[in-house]
């Protein structure tokens, strides 16, 4: 992440890869990334899909459909499952599949962002869940930010530190450790 500020306690804290995240949930979720972004003193848990606009929407709505099975259990828990897309019309569509999947009572936000935008300003980027639009930093947090320091930037250019990023990533989900399958 190319925008941190660490004086006003804002950026990425954690990040966990593709491959750490399927391990975490027994391969039934199994999301791009996780991503663990503080802001002042909330911690906000986004997982993140980026979607090519190869799957078609029945494999968009089973995706939806396992994030909602997987946090039915908790409805109070804020989940962020941003689907990061190269144009407004594959936004529709992920909005769509959302809306024709309506499951469980849950706080889990399904939103999307043009990746093109959020490359520009990660933290200001807009994410919509169909209805409005809010920033990265108004996403919905998951629990108070952890105390540990945010990454630098460009950090996860860096293979050897991404590495060393899986374990403090799943040791800041404290509120998704109920839900993990490892």
């Amino acid at each position: 992440m190319r925008h941190a500020d660490a004086l006003l306690a804002e950026g990425l804290v954690a990040w966990v890869p593709e491959r750490a995240c399927g391990q975490l949930f027994g391969g039934f979720l199994r999301p791009d990334a996780l991503a663990v972004i503080r802001v002042r003193d909330r911690a906000i848990a986004l997982f993140v899909e980026r979607d090519l606009g190869s799957e078609r929407g029945e494999t968009l709505g089973e995706k939806i459909r396992r994030y909602r099975s997987v946090f039915a259990r908790d409805p109070e828990l804020a989940i962020n499952v941003g689907f990061v897309v190269e144009s407004e019309r594959r936004a529709r569509t992920v909005h769509a599949q959302v809306e024709s999947r309506r499951g469980p009572a849950t706080r889990l936000t399904v939103v999307t962002a043009i990746d093109e935008q959020l490359r520009r300003d990660p933290l200001g980027g807009l994410w919509s869940d169909g209805d409005g639009v809010r920033s990265t930093r108004h996403l919905a947090p998951i629990s108070a930010a952890p105390p540990w320091p945010i990454l630098t930037p460009g950090c996860l250019a860096d293979g050897d530190v991404l590495a060393a990023l899986d374990d403090r990533g799943a040791l800041a989900l404290a509120p998704l450790r109920p839900f993990l399958r490892t």
